[in-house]
């Protein structure tokens, strides 16, 4: 959660979008955290001074970490999966207007649609905005899914019970948190659907 508030300071998107690579952690990682950030090192995605000091490698590099990792996930695990058909990062536009919508993945099997929202940066600590993306993704799915569609939100943060509740009004099923884990188990019953 720390790198994922650094990559989103970093890419400062409120103050023009000037980019910040070099960012300050509060304080030291523990160990696990810090394995971590030596594997992000190995993999040239960041520089990190073994204590609080991290820059990022490049724009790209902060937003794997801003949440594009959760992303990349769902893109593995569709991979193994192998539905009919399916995307990651698909752009959309409503008939007729101009308003463009960017889905995380979209999967279509057995003339089925099935659309998946990733969050990760902050979600589960402003109910009224993690509401607002809820009812975005229940929009969005009824219109560009009809009525064969189902929608399915990731997220990396717990979620509470009454927003889990919203989220089950909208039609919209949540993995959340270590539930995440169950991601293939979700498709894969999805898929038999």
């Amino acid at each position: 959660g720390r790198l994922n508030a650094l990559a989103d300071r970093a890419l400062n998107e409120e103050d023009n979008g000037t980019f910040q690579a070099s960012q300050k952690l509060t304080y030291p990682p523990d160990r696990h955290d810090g394995e971590l950030l030596d594997d992000a090192r190995k993999l040239n995605l960041i520089d990190w001074n073994d204590k609080t000091d991290i820059t990022f490698a490049s724009r790209e590099a902060a937003a794997y970490f801003r949440g594009g990792w959760l992303e990349e996930y769902v893109w593995y695990k569709l991979r193994g999966l192998r539905p009919y058909d399916w995307a990651v990062n698909l752009k959309t536009c409503s008939y007729g207007t101009d308003v463009e919508n960017e889905c995380d993945a979209v999967v279509s099997h057995r003339n089925r649609l099935l659309i998946i929202e990733c969050k990760t940066s902050g979600f589960g600590k402003n109910q009224t905005r993690d509401a607002g993306y809820i009812y975005k993704l229940a929009q969005l799915g009824n219109q560009i899914g009809g009525g064969m569609r189902s929608k399915l939100l990731l997220s990396a943060r717990p979620i509470q019970e009454e927003l889990r509740q919203r989220a089950k009004d909208y039609g919209v099923d949540i993995l959340a948190a270590t539930e995440v884990r169950q991601f293939v188990d979700f498709m894969n019953q999805w898929m038999k659907g």
